[in-house]
C-alpha cells in the first residue's frame, strides 16, 4: 500500500516538475517580458540598429572593432548570444565568409535578415565575370546604406508591431543625417583635383566609396581578405604608384598594415617619396572614444583622412 503511495507520489512530482519546466521553456520563447534581443553581426551594422531603435531593445555586436568581418568565426560566447537572439541581422553578400552558411541554416528555424538583400543586383558592384557574386561593403556608398537602414527599420517593426511608427520614424530622422552627411561630404571632396583621385588601400574595400565620391581605386588585395598577396600584386601597385606619381597610400584599420609598408619601402628604393596616411575604416567603426565611433563619423573621417592625404 505504501508502495502505491510512493509511486502515485513520485507520478504527481513528475507531472508537476514537466508542467514547471514548460512553463519555464514558454517563458524563455516569450521573452517573458524582456527586451527584444537582436544579434548583429558588424559596429556598422549595430549603429544603425541602435539610431532606429535608441534604448527600447537589446543588441549584441559580435564583431569588435578593429577585427576583420571575412575571417571572423564565433567563439562560444558568441554561439550562445545566437541561440538566445529574438532576431539576428548580418550583411549578407557573403561578406561574413566564415559563418554565411550559418546564417543560412538558421533562418529556417530563427528570425534572420540579409540586411542588404534589399538593394537590387544593378546597384550592386559584380566581382566576378558571371556576376555570381558582388562587392558587400555598401555602406561605403551613403546613398545604398539607407537602402538598408530602411529594410531594418521595416523588419523591426514587423516582429515589434508596437514599435513600428517609433522606428520607421528613427530611420527617416537617421536617413535625413545620412542624405546631409552625404551632401556636405561631396562638396569637400572637390578640393581634390580629378588627376589626383586614386585612392590605393590595403583591401578592395573602397569601390562603392569611389562610386559616391568618384575616385579609382586600386588595392593589393581583393575583395576577401582571407586571399594572400602575391609579389606579382605587390609589383603591380609598386608600378602603378611610381608611373601616376601616387603621393600617399592609405591602411585600413581592420587590416594589418605590413604589407602596405612593404610598398613604401620598395617604392623609396625606387627613388620616390610616397606617404603612408593615417588608417581608414572600412570593415569597422572605431572604439567609442575614437575618430569614426559613428556610421557618420566615419564616412566624413575617411574622406577628410583621403583630402589630406592626396592633396
Amino acid at each position: 500500500m505504501k508502495i502505491k503511495y510512493l509511486t502515485a507520489g513520485i507520478i504527481a512530482l513528475c507531472i508537476i516538475s514537466g508542467y514547471i519546466l514548460y512553463l519555464r521553456i514558454k517563458s524563455i520563447k516569450n521573452n517573458n517580458g524582456k527586451p527584444f534581443h537582436v544579434v548583429c553581426t558588424t559596429t556598422i551594422l549595430g549603429d544603425a540598429i541602435k539610431a532606429i531603435t535608441l534604448d527600447s531593445i537589446n543588441i549584441d555586436i559580435l564583431i569588435r572593432p578593429g577585427v576583420d568581418p571575412h575571417t571572423y568565426k564565433p567563439i562560444e560566447p558568441d554561439m550562445l548570444k545566437i541561440a538566445k537572439a529574438d532576431l539576428i541581422i548580418y550583411h549578407g553578400l557573403h561578406l561574413e565568409a566564415r559563418i554565411s552558411d550559418l546564417f543560412a541554416h538558421l533562418k529556417h528555424s530563427k528570425q534572420t535578415l540579409a540586411a542588404t538583400e534589399c538593394i537590387a543586383k544593378n546597384k550592386l558592384i559584380c566581382t566576378n565575370q558571371e556576376c555570381s557574386m558582388y562587392d558587400p561593403h555598401v555602406w561605403l556608398h551613403p546613398l545604398l546604406w539607407i537602402e538598408v537602414v530602411d529594410n531594418i527599420a521595416k523588419k523591426l517593426g514587423e516582429l515589434i508591431p508596437h514599435q513600428k511608427d517609433t522606428y520607421i520614424h528613427n530611420a527617416q530622422i537617421f536617413i535625413r543625417k545620412i542624405q546631409q552627411m552625404y551632401q556636405s561630404t561631396l562638396e569637400k571632396s572637390k578640393k581634390i583635383l580629378p588627376e589626383k583621385r586614386v585612392l590605393i588601400t590595403s583591401h578592395d574595400a573602397f569601390s562603392y566609396f569611389a562610386q559616391a565620391y568618384n575616385f579609382e581605386t586600386m588595392s593589393l588585395q581583393g575583395i576577401n581578405t582571407a586571399t594572400q598577396t602575391g609579389f606579382a600584386d605587390i609589383t603591380a601597385v609598386v608600378n602603378f604608384i611610381i608611373k601616376y606619381k601616387i603621393p600617399t597610400i592609405f591602411i585600413e584599420s581592420s587590416i594589418p598594415a605590413k604589407t602596405m609598408h612593404a610598398i613604401q619601402e620598395r617604392v623609396q628604393n625606387l627613388g620616390m617619396k610616397i606617404n603612408i596616411g593615417d588608417e581608414l575604416y572600412s570593415d569597422s567603426l572605431s572604439i567609442s572614444s575614437g575618430p569614426a565611433a559613428t556610421y557618420l563619423d566615419m564616412i566624413d573621417y575617411n574622406l577628410n583622412t583621403i583630402i589630406n592625404g592626396l592633396t
